[in-house]
């Protein structure tokens, strides 16, 4: 079903979860050549289960999910030269992103996308200390033992697949290719007014507006002290989960990630027994 004659996106924020997407929404929403809803519609992810709460949602998101409900969401950007849709789900591993990508680009012609990457242990100690934050997982849980556990949470909350970035950004890479801007988690905390600034560009809007307060997180860490502590010998444990996809993410997008990489995971030793505990 066609869109209905409204203002529809030019460009879509596609995640991912845990990287700074609703820092980026809030504040190319104060940019006076831009639309953003204030939250996600998911429409292009209709597979995504009507949460409750995080990983992906609010209890403010709808169950709707027809192109007249999508479209209606924009009648306000009716004199704004940037419309946007944003959602973590877009580029969420347990909504099948290569079926996202093709909905997305039939739908919206010339869409232009902004993708943010992070460090794949951050993401995922963030990702944990959310779950925490809100019930889906019990205080002092161990990463570690989470994620080598099997336990079926893992899957369903997007951990480890959410931060497989190759994975997921594939499908976009190929279909939409330079109508895709993938930004670095760190890169925007060391400098988000430089990262805000090449968004800008990215979606067409003045690249010289600066709203307040854009240094200011607007995403919250709490809840991690909420968790079992890593050290370092954790950190390259859960690393290994991940470096051959970062391998891949260094191939697709011609990148450098060598300082993702937190050293080789420690030796086992005898019987399955860490070096470093023995």
């Amino acid at each position: 079903m066609a869109l209905p004659d409204t203002p529809r996106p030019t460009f879509v924020i596609i995640g991912a979860q845990r990287c700074a997407t609703r820092w980026l929404r809030f504040n190319l929403d104060q940019h006076p050549d831009v639309f953003v809803p204030t939250v996600p519609l998911d429409y292009f992810a209709p597979g995504v289960p009507p949460f409750e709460g995080p990983p992906f949602g609010d209890a403010r998101r709808t169950t709707q999910t027809s192109a007249r409900w999508y479209g209606l969401q924009f009648v306000a950007a009716e004199d704004v030269a940037c419309v946007g849709d944003w959602s973590p789900t877009y580029l969420a591993a347990v909504n099948h992103p290569g079926s996202v990508a093709i909905r997305m680009d039939e739908t919206l012609p010339d869409v232009r996308l902004v993708a943010v990457v992070r460090q794949p242990v951050d993401r995922l100690r963030s990702a944990v200390a959310r779950a925490v934050q809100t019930g889906l997982l019990a205080p002092g849980t161990d990463l570690v033992e989470l994620v080598e556990g099997g336990d079926p949470r893992v899957d369903a909350l997007d951990l480890v697949a959410g931060g497989r970035y190759a994975r997921t950004l594939h499908p976009f890479v190929k279909r939409f290719g330079d109508r895709l801007l993938v930004l670095r988690h760190d890169e925007v905390v060391r400098d988000p007014g430089g990262a805000y600034e090449s968004v800008l560009r990215h979606i067409g809007a003045d690249p010289d507006f600066r709203p307040d307060g854009l240094e200011r997180p607007r995403f919250t860490t709490r809840g991690l002290d909420e968790l079992v502590p890593l050290d370092d010998a954790d950190r390259r444990r859960l690393y290994r989960l991940f470096r051959s996809d970062v391998e891949e993410l260094e191939a697709l997008l011609d990148w450098d990630l060598s300082a993702w990489d937190p050293g080789p995971a420690p030796d086992p030793g005898p019987a399955g027994v860490s070096a470093a505990a023995s």
